[in-house]
């Protein structure tokens, strides 16, 4: 079964306009955490990019895990001590019911 792949804990923070900015990395007040779930997670790669005038390096990561996890792409994923960005929930993954495929990005600056 696909679920016994599930080995690491991923916390699921959803966006709330409340207050606050949308690029603020604190979890309090506008990102709250919605659910701390069971996933697979993996580096796809890793590349540095010129984003504005700043250098940075950016790494793609993709998460498998229950379809039933509740995100959108205005979530963010906290895992092993960093936070992610989601970046993508490709449709295709949406119509099976053993999983989704979650495309993230992790930002360092």
């Amino acid at each position: 079964m696909i679920s016994d792949f599930y080995t690491q804990t991923a916390v699921i923070l959803n966006y709330s306009t409340s207050t606050g900015d949308y690029w603020s990395t604190s979890t309090g007040g506008h990102w709250d955490t919605e659910q701390s779930i069971k996933a697979a997670v993996n580096l796809l790669n890793s590349n540095e990019r010129y984003i504005g005038d700043k250098n940075q390096l950016l790494a793609d990561y993709k998460m498998y895990c229950a379809p039933t996890t509740i995100l959108s792409q205005d979530s963010r994923v906290r895992w092993d001590g960093d936070t992610f960005d989601v970046v993508e929930i490709p449709k295709n993954t949406l119509q099976r019911d053993h999983h989704l495929r979650v495309l993230l990005r992790r930002r360092y600056v």
